[in-house]
């Protein structure tokens, strides 16, 4: 399968040397700096760090293309700062993804490093070396992915998941999401299996309903028991205010995508406690959300999180989040944010944890 990859590569290659002359390339990206707090009840510990990503664009008129963005950071102070007080070796420059491609007829044809993304509860932002073929018409998309995580030579280690994307604006009301894959597993563990997702979401006025069920095969994940996970949400835009609610559940083991959280629980900022939903155990949780904006520069946040966790030693643990967050546009491309947050458990000691950050974008 690497030989197609390689091939779709050179062949996209090709047709962008062949039209160089009317290419044109574009320069963007993004700059963060924060400030981090934690406590978790035995210790407190404070960070700073750093991040430069810088996005890049090629596309000829032919409509062959290349997307690239680097990442430049630093761990700052908090971390491992090496031997001096300006030796800090956890600086960093990597390439978040690398892929080209190229677009005729409806068909976009693309090989390389590429971002994974299916739905913020199943799939989000994670990198794959994919082969990756889509179709577009009419509001609807059409996408077979090949994705090779594993590949040793002359060792029976392969790895790697067929995948297929489905979504569809049907009308101004209904749009639907669907993503299935098929993992491969030629190691000695098998784990061969189907995991899938099924997302619709519903607007109605200024309602909006979304609804997902996933599903994990056990044998794919390595567990007695198939995986299950869902949620429903509800949001609605009354003038200045936005309120949300979500009730949702995870089963046998199954993990929600650290992107789907709140201030305290989920990966999505700096101030995580809780990494994943239903990394516990079997979970329940109703999450409600306020957002407020105070003008067009002033906003604000407040989030009551309530998780009920079966956890795996067979003990229930419940969990309560209270947080919010500040966000104020400085200038134009220019915002500062501040997000504080409480994780409380029954069953251990309070966690608290607060982030002052500074976002730059171009």
């Amino acid at each position: 399968m690497k030989k197609v990859i390689c091939a779709v590569a050179a062949f996209a290659m090709v047709a962008g040397i062949a039209t160089v002359a009317s290419a044109e390339v574009s320069l963007s990206g993004d700059a963060r700096a924060r400030l981090v707090y934690t406590d978790d009840g035995d210790d407190s510990y404070s960070s700073w760090n750093s991040r430069v990503r810088l996005r890049i664009i090629g596309t000829t008129e032919s409509g062959a293309y290349m997307k690239a963005r680097v990442l430049l950071f630093s761990e700052g102070w908090g971390a491992n700062m090496g031997d001096g007080p300006f030796d800090v070796n956890d600086s960093l420059v990597e390439t978040d993804y690398a892929f080209l491609g190229f677009k005729t007829n409806g068909f976009d044809l693309s090989a390389g490093r590429q971002r994974a993304t299916t739905t913020l509860w199943f799939l989000n932002d994670k990198r794959s070396d994919r082969l990756k073929i889509a179709y577009g018409t009419g509001g609807m998309t059409f996408a077979y992915t090949y994705d090779q995580f594993i590949e040793t030579k002359e060792v029976e280690d392969d790895l790697s998941m067929h995948g297929l994307f489905y979504n569809q604006k049907i009308n101004d009301s209904f749009t639907v999401t669907a993503q299935a894959f098929y993992q491969e597993d030629s190691a000695a563990t098998d784990m061969d299996g189907l995991l899938g997702t099924v997302n619709l979401e519903m607007n109605f006025g200024a309602n909006t309903i979304v609804v997902e069920q996933s599903w994990k095969d056990g044998d794919a994940m390595g567990t007695v028991d198939d995986q299950l996970g869902g949620y429903v949400s509800w949001s609605a835009a009354l003038g200045s205010i936005t309120p949300t609610v979500t009730l949702g559940y995870t089963q046998d083991g199954f993990l929600v995508d650290g992107d789907f959280s709140y201030i305290m629980i989920g990966d999505g900022w700096a101030t995580s406690a809780v990494t994943n939903i239903g990394e516990g155990g079997d979970t329940i949780f109703i999450g409600t959300t306020a957002d407020m904006a105070l003008s067009e520069k002033l906003n604000l946040q407040g989030n009551i999180v309530y998780m009920d966790v079966d956890t795996l030693s067979g003990l229930d643990d419940k969990l309560l989040e209270l947080s919010g967050m500040v966000s104020y546009e400085i200038i134009k491309g220019a915002k500062l944010s501040f997000k504080a947050g409480a994780l409380d458990y029954a069953d251990s000691d309070t966690e608290i944890a607060a982030v002052t950050r500074v976002d730059v974008k171009f």
